[in-house]
């Protein structure tokens, strides 16, 4: 803008459309088609065909001549049957979208080193999410049957009443409302499937500032250094469940507006370095020192971010909507630190609705008889809710410890023309071996992390019921890895 070179001004927005995965239709297969069959799956059935073993114990000839693969499913005949049949819905395609918008500004500062501050957003839109129609929480009133009362969680046991004469509800009725299949509200129509469907439903939004110090290749030298700050909020994240300690589905699929929260992908703050030193050379008239010294080069990264927010989950279908994946927690005010409790009931058989707190050593009380919930530990931040117990915690409220990493690599090149050459290469990761319980890639390798990282499959790691609950040890920290490789070009 000023006319010297000195500036830049960058900005632009775009609209793009993302695909969307097949297996949404391949795993919402209508009833006429429900199972799929091949050699393998055939040939381990208990009357598998002939052609199995004809060639000595291995598949064979006689393929069509005995039988082809086994069906194994009858194709419906009347209506009832399909509708009983049927575990899916397959909606009109529509294409998830992505707006995108971006502003920076660029200054040299010296020659050869520039800083630039950029601000980019984000909109995402029509995202499928994983929905089941064949499910209704107990607490929802449009519901046949359902707007039952929530059962009261009691936060430690003296604010537990003496007596209960007449509870608005009981956990019985939750009992009956699932047991009658009230939680199905099409069993009326004759639909007794979750009919899970993935409607383009999910949205999110994404600010970020960063700042990014570069100083272009000179001398030997190149280097850059960024830091992020941003924010990820939307209402579903892991439709595909890619991942165990963030929920597949909402705790009620029926109010998402309940699930508008951090982003299982909301990662606060980033920073990171970069660099690339290429060693001077040695003068010498000696072809051996300088084929030894020369052609060195040195590079490496450091990566550290926060860690990503997760659900705290109580291990129960609290809302009796038949479905268990998403029921979160209930805050304590009083709690201390990232602590859990499991809740034991409050009962009132005793003469004039007198209550008593359930334990493991004192006597059991009935369904019809338990008036509500109370905690065992009341210093515990995140309380377990029971099965009636209304969950007031937010989604993705706990962030996960982030983690830092130091890569390097030594790359040596020997060039024996101008067209070949061979390079040695030297690189680690993780370099000093320091271990980052972290949900993100320990090694912040990818391909050794893809095999290796189970992290964010460990579901004790949420659930309050665990006595491993947000206890970031049980977690693989990664480990140093080394790698050597030879490169010849030509």
């Amino acid at each position: 803008p000023t006319g010297h070179g000195k500036w830049s001004i960058r900005g632009g927005g775009q609209i793009a459309y993302d695909v969307i995965p097949l297996n949404f239709a391949i795993n919402s297969l209508p009833p006429q088609l429900q199972t799929e069959q091949n050699p393998t799956l055939t040939c381990a059935l208990p009357d598998a065909p002939a052609w199995c073993t004809s060639n000595g114990g291995k598949p064979g000839p006689g393929f069509l001549a005995g039988g082809g693969l086994l069906q194994v499913n009858v194709p419906p005949t009347t209506t009832a049957d399909a509708r009983a049949a049927t575990q899916a819905l397959i909606l009109d395609m529509v294409d998830p979208k992505v707006i995108t918008w971006s502003l920076g500004v660029q200054h040299e500062l010296l020659k050869d080193n520039s800083i630039e501050v950029r601000y980019v957003g984000t909109r995402s839109l029509e995202l499928p999410v994983q929905m089941r129609l064949n499910s209704a929480s107990a607490f929802d009133p449009t519901v046949p049957g359902g707007g039952i009362a929530p059962l009261p969680t009691y936060l430690n046991a003296s604010a537990v009443p003496a007596t209960v004469v007449a509870p608005a509800s009981t956990r019985q009725d939750f009992v009956n409302f699932l047991a009658n299949g009230l939680f199905q509200p099409l069993a009326t129509e004759g639909f007794f499937g979750n009919l899970t469907e993935n409607p383009p439903i999910g949205s999110g939004i994404y600010h970020a500032g960063s700042v990014d110090f570069m100083h272009r290749f000179a001398k030997g030298l190149y280097f850059r250094t960024n830091y992020t700050f941003s924010k990820n909020i939307d209402n579903s994240t892991n439709e595909l469940f890619s991942s165990r300690v963030n929920p597949r589905r909402a705790q009620d699929g029926f109010n998402f507006a309940a699930e508008r929260g951090r982003s299982a992908l909301d990662l606060p703050q980033k920073f990171a370095i970069t660099w690339v030193y290429d060693f001077p050379n040695v003068h010498s008239e000696n072809r051996f020192v300088r084929g030894l010294a020369h052609n060195w080069e040195w590079s490496g990264t450091y990566l550290a971010q926060s860690g990503q927010p997760v659900t705290p989950l109580s291990n129960v279908d609290a809302n009796a909507n038949g479905d268990g994946a998403g029921d979160r927690t209930i805050i304590n005010p009083a709690g201390v630190g990232l602590t859990g409790t499991t809740a034991q009931e409050v009962c009132n058989d005793g003469a004039g609705g007198a209550t008593r707190i359930i334990t493991a050593t004192s006597a059991a009380c009935a369904s019809s008889n338990v008036v509500g919930y109370v905690a065992v530990n009341s210093t515990a931040r995140f309380v377990q809710a029971g099965l009636g117990a209304l969950a007031n915690a937010g989604r993705n409220t706990v962030s996960t410890p982030g983690f830092n990493i130091w890569n390097m690599s030594l790359f040596k090149t020997m060039k024996f023309t101008e067209r070949t050459s061979v390079q040695f290469r030297f690189q680690t990761f993780d370099t000093f071996n320091h271990q980052n319980y972290s949900l993100g890639l320990p090694t912040n390798n990818g391909t050794i992390d893809q095999n290796t990282n189970t992290n964010p499959l460990n579901t004790s790691y949420i659930f309050v019921t665990s006595p491993h609950f947000l206890n970031k040890f049980i977690f693989n920290g990664g480990s140093r890895t080394l790698e050597l490789g030879l490169r010849f070009s030509w």
